[in-house]
């Protein structure tokens, strides 16, 4: 959307008039490249999580688990992949309300939010994918080991996600200040 189009739109929506500057930084805090970043990050996911279900649903014997975990990992893919969804959605249509600043707030505030509920699913889908995987097996020392490995190296990555979010924000929160100044 060119800057022409967005004063029209504008224009037409009986909001206050604003001017050139303001309205490119408007286009700008929309069109930012972090938040591409995290939205194309998001669309990745969701696509690796369906293909990621399948996979394990039709090549991991999933007829000869208990029904209740087939559900728990069909469950859980979907709160994984509804979540993402609903935060591209979110993302990809930021409020235009009053001004820069303010939009810029809702937006990481909107992000601060989407990065809880997005470790918070991916850490049931990543326990439930477990649980999945090591039912009905018997447990000897070795496969313990095994079990302990994959379970730190999830505590791992969600930590590192977790960085990876408060990364963003930070980064956000930057271009809030540039804004305002």
């Amino acid at each position: 959307m060119g800057l022409d189009d967005f004063k029209d739109t504008w224009q037409q929506s009986g909001l206050e008039t604003k001017d050139d500057a303001e309205l490119v930084q408007m286009i700008s805090v929309a069109k930012n490249p972090r938040i591409k970043r995290i939205r194309s990050r998001m669309i990745i996911e969701t696509i690796l999580t369906v293909l990621l279900i399948a996979i394990v649903m039709t090549g991991l014997d999933s007829e000869e688990k208990p029904l209740w975990t087939n559900i728990a990992l069909i469950i859980a893919g979907l709160s994984y992949v509804i979540n993402r969804v609903m935060g591209h959605a979110k993302l990809k249509s930021p409020k235009l309300d009053e001004n820069t600043r303010k939009i810029t707030e809702l937006m990481i505030q909107d992000i601060k939010k989407l990065s809880i509920s997005s470790t918070i699913t991916a850490l049931l889908l990543g326990s439930t994918l477990l649980l999945f995987l090591s039912i009905n097996i018997d447990f000897d020392t070795d496969k313990l080991y095994l079990l302990g490995a994959m379970v730190l190296t999830m505590l791992v990555l969600t930590y590192l996600s977790t960085r990876v979010w408060r990364l963003q924000i930070r980064s956000l929160k930057e271009v809030l200040n540039e804004l305002s100044e």
